[in-house]
């Protein structure tokens, strides 16, 4: 996963963000925690 600096910040975020808006309503919990598990595989920190 590339990775970007957060301004000044001295973060370091993933240059893709996983969004979780529909967790809870279109998505269950199991199928939340198989994506985020997922991402965080790939080398993804920026939900």
């Amino acid at each position: 996963m590339e990775m970007r600096r957060a301004g000044k910040s001295g973060l370091v975020l993933s240059r893709l963000g996983l969004g979780t808006m529909t967790w809870g309503r279109d998505t269950d919990t199991h199928e939340a925690a198989d994506q985020c598990r997922a991402y965080i595989d790939a080398g993804g920190n920026f939900f």
